[in-house]
């Protein structure tokens, strides 16, 4: 069942504009967060997962380190992340 539904949603993000490696990327974050035995199609997220202080300074060292090693993110923009003003 889920390798259907996530062919489905890659197809219909793509579709909609999104490019293929984040719209793969998005339903691979969904299918990890699934619980087992859950249907993709009726589960929803609880909002304590998906809610974060962006502020929180591990949760930023997380997600730059989670950036720097998605295959599909170039890296021009990995360079940018990181990029200062020269003086």
């Amino acid at each position: 069942m889920s390798d259907k539904w996530a062919e489905r949603q890659v197809r219909v993000m793509v579709d909609c504009g999104v490019s293929l490696a984040n719209a793969q990327a998005a339903v691979a974050f969904a299918l990890r967060r699934l619980p087992q035995n859950a249907d993709p199609e009726t589960y929803v997220l609880p909002a304590a997962l998906l809610e974060q202080n962006v502020a929180d300074p591990a949760l930023v060292q997380d997600a730059r380190a989670d950036f720097y090693q998605q295959d599909h993110v170039p890296a021009t923009y990995k360079r940018i992340l990181d990029a200062r003003p020269v003086p």
